[in-house]
């Protein structure tokens, strides 16, 4: 996941090489040799998806096709469009999605329901 742009774009590379330092364990080789079951997690899933993500934004920037005026996302990708319009960085989005992840994680099994999954919302 993502390996083609770490290893053709330096400015992948540095993307990843923040996340990996923001999460502080190397989500890089997670993305590229880890087990599927691990990047399946959601604490984990999350900051790869959006490391990735702003990977491929500035690896096109880096090949020289200019970044678009407008920028969107829903849900995660609010997150992607925030640090494409550099309205934050890739490091705190990271960690914000990894703690996005374990309260999904540990929380709520169903969309619909809270605490614990005792009542509805």
């Amino acid at each position: 996941m993502g390996r083609d742009l770490f290893e053709n774009f330096a400015a992948a590379r540095e993307v990843f090489r923040e996340a990996d330092e923001a999460l502080g364990f190397p989500l890089s080789q997670m993305c590229f040799e880890g087990e599927s079951e691990a990047l399946q997690l959601t604490e984990n899933t999350q900051p790869a998806i959006l490391t990735v993500s702003v990977a491929a934004f500035e690896a096109i920037k880096e090949a020289g096709i200019s970044p678009p005026a407008i920028v969107a996302g829903h849900s995660l990708g609010e997150y992607s469009a925030l640090v494409a319009c550099r309205e934050s960085l890739i490091d705190r989005c990271s960690t914000d999605r990894s703690s996005r992840g374990q309260i999904h994680a540990g929380s709520c099994t169903c969309w619909f329901r809270c605490n614990g999954c005792n009542s509805r919302r």
